[in-house]
């Protein structure tokens, strides 16, 4: 053996090992490398997340700020007429604490505003309504019943409830059930929404008549607290209003076909919606609209539930889900939109609105007539328990 040849053996398997742990050096390098280029891009793409959310963030606070810029406009307007009726103010609400009622409903609706997109996304549990109310101020309802159970006073004329407390209960029975009304609208789109294609058309109508009686049956719920609270009588408080209707009072009526309307007011805005979208919104309903028409046939069953004005609410509201699956916006988005100048200065979407509401006008009272067999009245009596 030579001792010099072995050493130069050896010398040439490390310089081998040497030359393979450098290349595995390298080659681990070059992974370092490729994993550093791809947590810079990741914290690039996040730092553009960021910047984006914080825009997200700003545009929602500005229009936040307008909305309550318009309600503090609005509830400057309504002191300036009180302030001319000083009589009338002295018999009704007090105003201070109307102040802080509707300051408690404009920060439940700027919460219920934000949730709204997890409620869009599907995020929450079915027990939508209980996870809101957890959130809400859960000693509110209480507060303001007793509030209008000492500020309403109950008076009598030839021994019927007068006409300004009945306005007066009208109007609290609507702010009582507002915060009820904005949750119970939200859940009850959850649950219709999910049968708008055309196969589950008749399990959708199922429960859009569903939905229309317990609206009715949660508002007069929400009145006879009120009125229980105020010492009166549902008996007492039915009579004076077919009294009034016998006299043909055209009050009464406005005062109870008008509580949808003014309850929708509650709804918070989250959209703000431009004229196009808005005209192609309505160019979509006008051409969906002949296809809707389907959903009077299976109405036929719930001839005892249905008024003409239901008809045209259930019909309506279907537009206006499948235009939310569609453009994903929401029926308040919408009508808000409508009063911007843009839209009603806008004569296609003028002409849009006049076509969808003569093709409902024409269709819808034929269907309901030939239907149940007799007209709407003009006037009809609000009673507990019946639709309105």
């Amino acid at each position: 053996m030579n001792p010099v040849l072995d050493q130069f053996n050896a010398l040439v398997t490390s310089m081998r090992m040497i030359e393979n742990e450098n290349e595995k050096l390298k080659s681990n390098l070059e992974k370092l490398e490729v994993e550093d280029n791809q947590i810079k891009a990741d914290l690039q793409k996040a730092q553009e997340d960021l910047t984006k959310s914080e825009a997200d963030f700003k545009e929602l606070k500005e229009e936040h700020t307008k909305i309550m810029t318009n309600l503090d406009a609005e509830l400057e307007k309504c002191k300036s007429e009180a302030a001319l009726k000083e009589e009338e103010k002295n018999l009704y609400f007090d105003i201070k604490t109307l102040e802080k009622d509707i300051e408690a409903l404009k920060k439940e609706n700027e919460f219920l505003a934000y949730e709204l997109d997890d409620v869009r996304q599907g995020k929450l549990t079915p027990n939508f309504s209980k996870y809101l109310q957890s959130k809400l101020n859960k000693d509110g309802k209480a507060k303001l019943l007793e509030h209008y159970g000492k500020t309403i006073p109950v008076e009598r004329v030839q021994g019927i409830i007068s006409m300004p407390t009945i306005e007066r209960i009208f109007d609290a029975t609507i702010l009582y059930y507002s915060r009820d009304h904005i949750v119970r609208t939200y859940e009850e789109r959850i649950e219709r929404r999910q049968y708008l294609d055309d196969k589950n058309t008749e399990k959708y109508v199922e429960i859009a008549v569903r939905q229309l009686n317990d609206f009715d049956n949660a508002v007069d719920s929400a009145q006879l607290e009120l009125l229980e609270k105020l010492g009166l009588t549902l008996d007492e408080f039915s009579q004076s209003i077919e009294m009034y209707f016998a006299e043909g009072n055209q009050e009464v009526y406005v005062l109870t076909s008008m509580i949808p309307q003014k309850l929708k007011m509650f709804m918070p805005q989250r959209k703000r919606l431009t004229a196009e979208t808005v005209r192609n919104s309505l160019k979509f309903q006008k051409e969906i609209l002949p296809y809707e028409f389907k959903v009077l046939d299976i109405l036929k069953k719930y001839k005892e539930d249905l008024t003409v004005d239901r008809v045209t609410t259930l019909l309506s509201n279907r537009l206006l889900d499948k235009v939310y699956e569609k453009f994903n916006f929401e029926i308040e988005d919408f009508t808000s939109a409508l009063q911007l100048p843009e839209c009603r200065n806008d004569q296609e979407i003028k002409n849009l609105l006049l076509d969808i509401k003569n093709s409902i006008v024409e269709q819808i009272p034929k269907t309901v007539h030939n239907t149940f067999g007799t007209e709407e009245p003009v006037v009809q009596a609000p009673v507990q328990g019946k639709k309105k």
